[in-house]
């Protein structure tokens, strides 16, 4: 039996039976390959949902001790002292990530060997194990977690530092086409809109060095974001020519790392388990050059950035902008405020990202009702421009006739420990949307228009094709949400997202369906989420969806605009989606608190 641990063709060979490691090894577009293979497919150990909780809390643990440690590790060798707030607003996403990434792939490979009935395996390996270079960012090292050459590394160090001696090992001449980029200008691809933006920026920026509140990618539209500005009494300013920065001195090439002093970098930690001193060992290689080869520089630019202000907004910035990163970093050790803004929301999960975004900022403005200490809740940035528009009551209008299935499509691998799907579980997503629609009636059918999520390795798109027909995808794809909403009969969301709450803000008549099981949510949500399920607006079954779609379809208006739906209606806005139009005084109320 032949042990396969990704969809890298190279490592198949001609084996009586193929063993894949999980759903992720077969891609649907090698289906007339691996359909003809006898083959089975390893369970995915966070199916169970009582080892992923404990699973969550043990790695949140993991990553808070790692933080302390890398916390010395890196004070010591760029020869600073910060704190540990400091290096977590440049450390994670990256580590919590990373620390999730490895856990999974560690357990897949031991809960094979030690736990499966499984004998005479063989697997195929690479003759060196140095494939990985260190990523740039954060963003790039998301991106090359969609690609499976660097899962196949780390599976194959797994297994040939641990579990060498229960298997047969092959070995094959194997490259990693992943490339370390070094550019950290944030702006390349630049429209003529944005020209113009960045100019009148760089004029601004001239003369506008002190900002009471410094707004950095704060998912305001255009209007909305002049109209906060000066309600605050500020010029507005984007502060695009600050983070943007590409330096001929950035660019290192491979050859260079040693000469850098990465291998002189050491962590010490007292580690638990054989997992920990796996991670131990391979961090310092992994770890992002913006933390080791590149900080001094990245730190002496934003040294240089003359911003002054006394709070810093963002929405997304503090994920993937090193240069934005850095300076609030800085800025927080200057005692600046860091407030984060929830650039999405809905039916807030079990638990997340570590509480990442909690630990790092002052504040954080959420969507929903607050549940945390820092927690305060503000008219979402993203869907002020549309406040006060929203209304009880709809109606139909004749471009109106679409059923339109808002697709969901998550990484083939696991990307970080999360209370929504991950890996193989998002094959499941694509079933229950199909279940759905297997038993919509035929008349439905007809008007339905499913618009897929970006692929992430599961190619929702071409499945939906081959078994819909492109009349009932290819529409759909080039299309804005706000496109699709206008004009659909009736909106389906497949996960308890954004959309979702978009979707009942446009007052077009809305379901959603998810599975429970994967998306566990936090209890504070389980009264809106009573009322919703009562009111036929949010379903665990998607043939319970499906039966009650065929029921109102012919006058979905008549179920929508019922006083029962009404009242859940309402209570979502209450809970989870503040559209008040008041909106900008709200906002205002809050930012003079802080400043």
């Amino acid at each position: 039996m032949l042990l396969v641990t990704t969809a890298l063709e190279e490592t198949w060979q001609d084996s009586e039976h193929i063993l894949f490691l999980g759903e992720w090894c077969k891609l649907y577009n090698q289906k007339l390959k691996w359909e003809k293979i006898d083959h089975s497919v390893a369970p995915f150990h966070w199916d169970d949902r009582k080892k992923f909780k404990k699973d969550y809390n043990y790695l949140k643990s993991f990553h808070n001790r790692l933080l302390i440690a890398l916390t010395d590790t890196l004070n010591s060798h760029h020869n600073v002292e910060f704190s540990s707030r400091y290096w977590q607003i440049l450390l994670d996403p990256w580590l919590m990530s990373y620390v999730s990434v490895l856990f999974d792939h560690w357990e897949c490979i031991r809960m094979l060997f030690e736990n499966g009935d499984i004998n005479d395996i063989e697997t195929i390996l690479p003759n060196s194990l140095d494939n990985i270079k260190p990523p740039f960012s954060y963003v790039e090292f998301a991106n090359e977690l969609l690609l499976d050459e660097w899962h196949y590394v780390v599976f194959s160090k797994i297994i040939d530092k641990y579990y060498k001696d229960k298997c047969n090992i092959l070995r094959i001449n194997f490259t990693s086409s992943n490339k370390v980029v070094d550019d950290l200008s944030l702006y390349k691809k630049i429209s003529w809109k944005r020209s113009i933006v960045n100019f009148y920026d760089y004029c601004a920026g001239k003369f506008i060095r002190k900002s009471k509140v410094v707004f950095l990618v704060p998912y305001f539209k255009l209007l909305t974001f002049i109209k906060i500005n000066f309600i605050i009494g500020q010029i507005p300013r984007f502060f695009r020519n600050e983070f943007s920065f590409n330096n001929k001195s950035m660019k290192i090439n491979c050859n260079e790392y040693e000469k850098s002093g990465r291998k002189e970098v050491v962590i010490n930690m007292q580690t638990q388990s054989l997992f920990e001193e796996f991670v131990c060992s391979e961090i310092l290689e992994n770890i992002p050059s913006t933390l080791i080869e590149k900080y001094k520089i990245l730190s002496d630019y934003v040294g240089n950035i003359n911003i002054q202000t006394k709070v810093i907004i963002t929405a997304n910035s503090h994920w993937g902008d090193p240069v934005a990163k850095a300076w609030m970093a800085e800025q927080t050790n200057n005692k600046v405020k860091l407030i984060i803004a929830e650039h999405g929301g809905s039916f807030p999960a079990y638990k997340e990202l570590f509480n990442f975004e909690e630990n790092i900022s002052d504040y954080k403005i959420t969507w929903f009702k607050p549940y945390h200490k820092k927690h305060i809740r503000l008219p979402p940035s993203k869907l002020v421009s549309i406040a006060g528009w929203w209304t009880n009551k709809a109606w139909n209008h004749p471009l109106r006739s679409s059923c339109s299935i808002i697709g969901h499509e998550i990484p083939r691998y696991v990307t970080r420990a999360m209370f929504y799907p991950m890996a193989s579980q998002g094959k499941s997503v694509f079933d229950l949307t199909m279940k759905f629609y297997e038993n919509l009636s035929a008349d439905i059918k007809k008007h339905v228009l499913v618009k897929p999520n970006k692929d992430c390795g599961w190619n929702s798109r071409s499945r939906f094709n081959d078994l819909l027909g492109k009349d009932r995808v290819g529409p759909a794809v080039s299309m804005s949400l706000s496109s699709i909403f206008f004009r659909s009969k009736i909106i389906v969301c497949t996960y308890p997202e954004t959309t979702f709450s978009e979707a009942m803000a446009s007052g077009v008549p809305t379901i959603l369906f998810y599975s429970k099981e994967f998306n566990e949510r936090n209890e504070v949500v389980n009264p809106l989420l009573k009322v919703l399920i009562e009111s036929k607006i949010v379903f665990h079954d998607p043939i319970e969806a499906a039966f009650h779609l065929n029921s109102v379809w012919h006058n979905p208006f008549q179920w929508w605009n019922s006083s029962k739906v009404i009242n859940a209606r309402s209570e979502f806005m209450n809970s989870a989606l503040d559209l008040d139009k008041n909106w900008a005084n709200k906002w205002k109320l809050f930012l003079d608190s802080v400043t």
